[in-house]
């Protein structure tokens, strides 16, 4: 079994993928800061993510999207209250384990910060290929890969156009506005 990371809403997890399985995923994310001590790297991440917050009082609703960047959004009713679909930020720390073939590329021209998770079937290795608006790309095989984050939300502020730390005006998971300490 390998243990991959999966993002989902500005979170990370982990789902076991047995040995006969077949996996390949790329993630919008950026990683930098690695550092390698033996046969683990460890590097920090930013992940930019767009998600929900549902927001019951009117007033509220329509000050959130004056405030913070949204990309779209309803209001269903003073029943139901409202959602905004949001620009986030999270970030944390990443460990890789157990790293073996490590090669740096230099790059021209990187679209996209990106990382690609690849394990062949009858194998636990992860292949992993890292892009980076660094203009570098690295490359190496590991066993494990954990992620550590800092569960901290941040919100795009309209007026700067910074992320701002806004966790403690969102519920634990990010997805409804505490509404007695928004404004």
């Amino acid at each position: 079994m390998a243990s991959i990371p999966t993002l989902f809403n500005g979170r990370a997890d982990f789902k076991e993928i047995s040995t006969l399985s077949r996996y390949e995923k790329t993630e919008h994310i950026y990683i930098y800061d690695l550092d390698s001590f033996g046969t683990e790297i460890k590097g920090k991440y930013i992940l930019d993510y767009d998600s929900s917050v549902w927001i019951r009082n009117s007033i509220k609703y329509e000050k959130f999207a004056q405030l913070f960047a949204v990309r779209s959004g309803g209001w269903y009713g003073p029943d139901k209250g409202g959602r905004w679909n949001t620009i986030k930020r999270t970030f944390g720390e990443i460990f890789f384990i157990e790293v073996e073939n490590f090669h740096t590329i230099t790059s021209p021209t990187i679209d996209h910060d990106t990382l690609r998770i690849i394990k062949n079937r009858f194998s636990n290795k992860l292949t992993v290929e890292i892009k980076s608006r660094d203009k570098l790309t690295y490359n190496f095989d590991c066993n494990k890969i954990k992620f550590f984050p800092s569960l901290r939300i941040l919100l795009l502020e309209r007026k700067t156009e910074k992320y701002i730390d806004k966790t403690e005006i969102l519920d634990s998971n990010g997805l409804s506005l505490l509404e007695e300490v928004f404004i």
